[in-house]
């Protein structure tokens, strides 16, 4: 916000005006802003001039945010909004841009006398992405160019929860003991997951002194890695490819990384 003070010398005996712009974009509520003004009058020396203005949203949203909160990658979830305006009782929507993906919307217009209320429903879901988290929703208006922007958020859980993480630290490997350390895969599900295949890649060592072992363990895929004794002293380093039967998460890639001293 700015603040803007338009000040003209006014000579004896005349007269003359000071403008004071607030602006208020962005704002929601009263905004205050103040000038100073200096006169050469004994008794009025300095003179403090405020200024007030109430900023009012032209559409109204309610609620204001959609919190959709904690929600599987498959889940569908319904959310649904009513929009008003204070300052032009009847208005359009008139289209809206595009959509988040997954995410449906549709809209109704209800009269009470002459003032509109909009009914935005809509889903979001499923097959989510999990690193979406929701989306931004912009809807066109037939006022002067206006849109109504609601903000959808979500926290989406991934059909896969996995331990330690892609990035797998072997950190430092006493020479002549070797080290182990194991990645966890699990189903968000229900789902029955399998390794079909795990590609070994971009070793800084001879492959035959790095075993990579799958194994279930209840639902839980867990994924030895071991570094031989035998490795030299140097950087260890690798990738792998590991292929799943899940639909939605086919492949899963890792690298491991720590030093033999």
């Amino acid at each position: 916000s700015k603040e803007m003070v338009e000040a003209v010398p006014i000579g004896p005996g005349e007269s003359g005006e000071i403008d004071v712009e607030l602006d208020l974009r962005g704002v929601s509520g009263t905004k205050e802003a103040s000038a100073i003004v200096h006169t050469t009058d004994e008794k009025n020396l300095v003179l403090t001039l405020k200024a007030k203005a109430t900023a009012t949203q032209f559409f109204q949203v309610v609620p204001p945010e959609i919190n959709l909160n904690k929600m599987n990658w498959q889940d569908k979830r319904d959310f649904a909004v009513r929009i008003t305006s204070p300052l032009q009782k009847d208005f359009e929507i008139t289209g809206h841009d595009a959509l988040p993906d997954k995410m449906e919307v549709s809209y109704k217009k209800e009269m009470n006398g002459d003032v509109a209320t909009w009914i935005v429903e809509g889903t979001y879901g499923p097959g989510v992405d999990p690193r979406a988290g929701g989306g931004m929703l912009n809807l066109k208006t037939n006022v002067q160019d206006k849109f109504v922007q609601l903000r959808v958020i979500a926290w989406v859980e991934g059909p896969l929860t996995i331990k330690p993480g892609a990035f797998v630290p072997l950190g430092r490997i006493a020479s002549g003991q070797g080290t182990k350390k194991e990645i966890e895969i699990e189903p968000t599900d229900a789902f029955d997951l399998q390794v079909e295949k795990i590609e070994m890649n971009n070793l800084t060592i001879d492959q035959k002194l790095v075993t990579v072992t799958p194994h279930k363990d209840g639902k839980v895929i867990k994924i030895l890695i071991e570094i031989s004794p035998d490795a030299p002293k140097r950087l260890v380093r690798g990738d792998l490819v590991v292929h799943l039967n899940h639909p939605a998460a086919r492949v899963q890639e890792f690298q491991f990384n720590g030093f033999v001293r």
